[in-house]
């Protein structure tokens, strides 16, 4: 699926990416499948999130969301054998190579889920602080061994996400600094003047 999606997104693309990883970031972002999960490094973009109304959850305007907060030093001390005090990063730091879906080994081999920062080379990745898990196979990160704790979650409830969408738009934290795109700064200003 990446390669159909570098096939035909570079000419789509005003700036290209400059390496494989940032092609995987980008079909990411673009709704391809692929091992990366996304995080925020920024907890109220996470908390926008959680109570964004989705298209598929419209009818269920009381379900509960949840913020995951994850220690990535953990989970690489755990994965990476890596105890090192900050995360490494996609492209820089070789360690995280054997993940890359274009390495060969990463189709055959098991290597538990690891932590990266990613360059935030386009404008939805700056936007939502996004940086990554990587896995190689589909598992859940509440598996890795949880000490030192590395997931920790809070609930938001389903009552509340319209307070809490309201109180973050008053601190610019909305959908069209999230999704920085014409769609959504069009939808911005129909909105406010509705």
């Amino acid at each position: 699926m990446l390669r159909r999606f570098m096939q035909d997104a570079y000419a789509l693309l005003s700036v290209p990416p400059r390496d494989r990883w940032e092609w995987l970031f980008l079909a990411q972002h673009h709704g391809v499948p692929t091992r990366l999960l996304d995080w925020t490094e920024n907890p109220l973009v996470g908390l926008y999130f959680a109570s964004e109304l989705v298209a598929e959850d419209a009818d269920d305007v009381e379900s509960d969301g949840a913020v995951w907060l994850l220690n990535p030093t953990a989970l690489n001390g755990h994965s990476l054998r890596d105890n090192r005090l900050d995360i490494p990063m996609f492209e820089v730091d070789d360690v995280l190579e054997q993940y890359h879906p274009l390495h060969a080994t990463s189709m055959t081999v098991h290597i538990p889920p690891a932590a990266g920062l990613a360059v935030r080379s386009f404008l939805r990745l700056s936007a939502q602080w996004g940086t990554f898990t990587i896995h190689t196979r589909n598992e859940a990160l509440g598996e890795a061994p949880q000490e030192p704790p590395i997931l920790k979650k809070y609930i938001v409830p389903g009552n509340a996400k319209d307070s809490i969408l309201r109180q973050l738009d008053s601190v610019g934290i909305q959908a069209r600094t999230v999704y920085p795109d014409l769609s959504h700064l069009g939808a911005s200003v129909k909105e406010r003047y509705s």
